[in-house]
């Protein structure tokens, strides 16, 4: 049987996914940026809507489906890993608990591959300080 081109493609994807994983953490949402040409643009229906459901049910941060992937450059992840007081498997090893929380120096932003509009859903809606974080699920760019 052969492989079809999107069979191809995603398996492509996936090996490149699991490759460049490092791991999950939890950030603060100002850490986080859209800047990305393949992110979608700021949609305020989407926005609200999910405002509307946020407070009504939760934003449930932890769930594995809700998590937001985002990028970081080698350097900055072991620069982070080091502010945070972490190891790389703090971030791989923690099934049942919440993840770790990351430190970022006050110059770095994790560039997010989408989740735009649930990200500015949580600024509107998580007014604590406490309470102004998502779970990210963190990838290395590739570049030295």
């Amino acid at each position: 049987m052969r492989q079809s081109k999107v069979d191809t493609w995603e398996r492509t994807v996936l090996n490149d996914r699991n490759s460049n994983y490092l791991g999950t953490a939890c950030v603060d949402l100002e850490e986080l940026e859209f800047s990305s040409e393949f992110v979608r643009e700021k949609n305020e229906k989407i926005v609200e809507s999910l405002k509307g459901k946020f407070k009504k049910e939760g934003c449930y941060r932890l769930e594995p489906r809700n998590r937001v992937p985002a990028l970081i450059e080698p350097f900055d992840f072991l620069t982070v890993l080091d502010l945070s007081k972490l190891t790389p498997d703090n971030l791989l090893e923690n099934p049942e608990e919440t993840p770790p929380r990351l430190k970022l120096p006050l110059d770095l932003r994790l560039s997010c591959l989408h989740g735009r509009q649930r990200i500015e859903a949580a600024k509107a809606v998580l007014r604590k300080p406490k309470d102004r974080w998502w779970t990210i699920d963190l990838y290395t760019d590739g570049k030295s």
